[in-house]
C-alpha cells in the first residue's frame, strides 16, 4: 500500500491510497487479485488470471495503466512524504532493467 496525492488538471489535490491484495484461487479454477485506488478509482472488480503470479502481475499492470491515464490526461501524482512527483516508471516499467538488475542477472 502507498499513499499519494493526485492533483487534477484544475489543481485540486486528492489523497489516494493504492493497494494490491493477495491473489486467491477462485471456485472457477482461475486466480483473482483485489486492487484499490481509493480516492481516484475506488475498488474495481478483482483482476483474474491463470495462476497467482500472472494475476498479481496483471493487477499491478492495471494499477499502472490507470495511474498513467490520469497523468496522460493532465494530472500529476506526488508523494506526500517527499513532495516530489512520482515517477510511474520506477514502479511499473518491469520491461526495462536497471543497471543493478542487469548486474544481478548476469552474475547469477
Amino acid at each position: 500500500m502507498i499513499e499519494l496525492i493526485c492533483v487534477h488538471p484544475n489543481g485540486e489535490g486528492v489523497p489516494v491510497t493504492v493497494a494490491v491484495g493477495h491473489p486467491y484461487p477462485t471456485i472457477e479454477g482461475d486466480w483473482a487479485c483485489p486492487v484499490e485506488i481509493a480516492g481516484l478509482h475506488g475498488r474495481p472488480t478483482d483482476v483474474h488470471g491463470t495462476d497467482s503470479l500472472q494475476t498479481l502481475c496483471l493487477a499491478i499492470k492495471m494499477i499502472g495503466s490507470l495511474l498513467a491515464s490520469f497523468v496522460a490526461e493532465g494530472g500529476r501524482i506526488h508523494n506526500p512524504k517527499t513532495g516530489k512527483d512520482v515517477e510511474l516508471d520506477t514502479y511499473f516499467n518491469a520491461g526495462r532493467l536497471t543497471g543493478i538488475a542487469k548486474a544481478r542477472l548476469t552474475s547469477a
